[in-house]
């Protein structure tokens, strides 16, 4: 009765495991489609912007953004990059480059923020776009002149929140860079000469094997978090300092120099979108940030 009950769980999970790796594999070859039109698509991007024809190159940006903003957000990340780094890597004469490069920065960023985290573009395109593409390459002097500037700074340093916020979430503050790698599992059971990470199919005993298969898909997802953990880190010490210093830049109008801080505009912005306390208390002790909180809202020279 156990060995037809365990024979019964064996069949069931080979089942469920070929149903997950046919369904991964037609992913998997939809996804490398996608891909390969998207590098068509990024060089005929490229190759109109060559040709130093703006009004082009915006009506191709055009398209492009509305066709790959329905497909995989990690694609249109990609494409969005390809975008806005085509309207500044050329001299069209014509100023007008930039603040294109800024509305599509912008359209992609608030796209992927009405998305769950797991259909947002990827972390590294995001930080790329608000860094690169939204407070450098515009002319926030003339903008702050004017009667709606404060409406207009608030709605830009959101984008500028809502990523520090994402980078901070994505963080797992129980990562520990220095703590060892668990060594590779071993079947329970195994006659012949065990490789570390061998195939399960090597595996005669059903059950063996799938013991080992969970245990090996466990093993790949620890591996997989650690190295995830590991990048974030690494575009954290990139992209938050840049975040921090255009954050202040936003809010010392109309010089931009980062000094004369509007500082009670930046406290009710930060209040107005940083929801998660945890993260608010990130910001407000980070070094960029805390001599403004210690000093009532005056930023030390």
């Amino acid at each position: 009765m156990i060995k037809k009950h365990r024979l019964i769980n064996f069949i069931i999970c080979i089942s469920v495991s070929f149903i997950c790796l046919t369904s991964k594999a037609s992913d998997d070859q939809n996804y490398e489609l996608q891909r390969q039109e998207l590098l068509m698509d990024m060089n005929n991007v490229k190759t109109i912007s060559l040709s130093g024809d703006l009004d082009k190159l915006e009506r191709i940006s055009n398209e492009m953004e509305k066709k790959w903003s329905v497909k995989d957000k990690e694609l249109y990340g990609y494409m969005m990059l390809q975008v806005c780094g085509r309207f500044t890597s050329y001299n069209f004469r014509d100023n007008r480059q930039y603040e294109l490069a800024r509305q599509y920065a912008i359209l992609a960023l608030e796209k992927s923020n009405k998305l769950q985290e797991n259909s947002k573009i990827p972390i590294k395109a995001e930080l790329k776009l608000v860094t690169g593409y939204i407070l450098s390459l515009y002319n926030f002097k003339e903008e702050s002149l004017r009667e709606n500037w404060p409406s207009k700074r608030s709605s830009i340093s959101k984008l500028y929140f809502q990523s520090w916020n994402r980078m901070e979430n994505a963080i797992d503050l129980s990562f520990d860079p220095n703590k060892p790698l668990p060594p590779w599992p071993k079947p329970s059971k195994f006659d012949g000469i065990w490789i570390p990470g061998m195939l399960p199919e090597s595996i005669k005993d059903p059950v063996v094997r799938a013991e080992y298969q969970e245990a090996l898909d466990k093993f790949r997802d620890r591996m997989e978090w650690d190295s995830n953990q590991r990048r974030l880190r690494r575009l954290e010490k990139i992209f938050i300092p840049k975040i921090q210093g255009q954050i202040l830049q936003l809010y010392s109008g109309p010089v931009f120099d980062s000094k004369n801080l509007e500082t009670e505009a930046l406290k009710q912005d930060i209040e107005k979108y940083v929801k998660d306390e945890k993260i608010k208390f990130l910001i407000e002790t980070s070094t960029t940030f805390s001599d403004i909180f210690l000093t009532g809202w005056c930023l030390c020279e």
